[in-house]
């Protein structure tokens, strides 16, 4: 069980893991951070959310574990903004879609007592806000996590966990192969897309 989780960037992906963690049991609270005050509100009032606030420092100061749900060119800001606030043994990961960017600016931003996993989960819909966020959003899809030779296994297991107990199928490969794949499909539709990738792994895993 995750104890704190902290939540940057609370819309349909954020939300819904929220959501499905919650449903499950499987976190202690959580906290939402971003820009837009009305959406964190909105992710309050929808139980999302246990607490927020606007400052992302003051978010994951006491955070176990720190989801990035934000764009991939809101990286860098983010990292330069929590690296500071983060605790001993903190886990960092994030849900974007180009994993050797996110590999790379979170070995350069973040400190070396936090430990980043890199994730991506194939799921997905054209909304986006908290309001857009459901608990069973990755339910039986796959979620790819890219560790490299500075991952730690403790941290990609329980990353895999929390992915695992929202019902994501859980398949992990290199960086370069996740974004050669994705970069393959990328002239489809996004939901497209995403099912393809999710059939390709499914009969990998058979």
């Amino acid at each position: 069980m995750i104890q704190t989780l902290a939540i940057i960037g609370v819309g349909l992906i954020g939300g819904s893991l929220a959501l499905a963690l919650k449903e499950k049991g499987a976190v202690g609270k959580v906290i939402g951070a971003g820009r837009n005050e009305d959406n964190l509100k909105l992710a309050q009032s929808l139980g999302i959310v246990d607490s927020w606030t606007t400052s992302l420092a003051g978010a994951v100061k006491d955070a176990d574990v720190v989801l990035l749900a934000v764009p991939m060119g809101a990286y860098e800001a983010v990292l330069q903004a929590i690296a500071p606030a983060l605790k001993q043994g903190v886990i960092v990961t994030d849900a974007g879609s180009t994993k050797q960017h996110a590999l790379d600016v979170a070995h350069q931003y973040l400190p070396d007592h936090a430990c980043f996993v890199a994730a991506h989960p194939l799921a997905g819909t054209e909304k986006s806000g908290a309001d857009a966020a459901f608990a069973t959003l990755y339910q039986d899809h796959v979620c790819i996590i890219t560790p490299d030779a500075a991952t730690q296994a403790s941290a990609l297991a329980v990353v895999k966990a929390m992915w695992q107990d929202v019902g994501a199928h859980v398949s992990t490969m290199p960086a370069d192969k996740h974004d050669k794949l994705l970069g393959a499909v990328s002239h489809l539709p996004h939901l497209a897309a995403f099912a393809l990738v999710n059939a390709v792994n499914k009969q990998k895993n058979k």
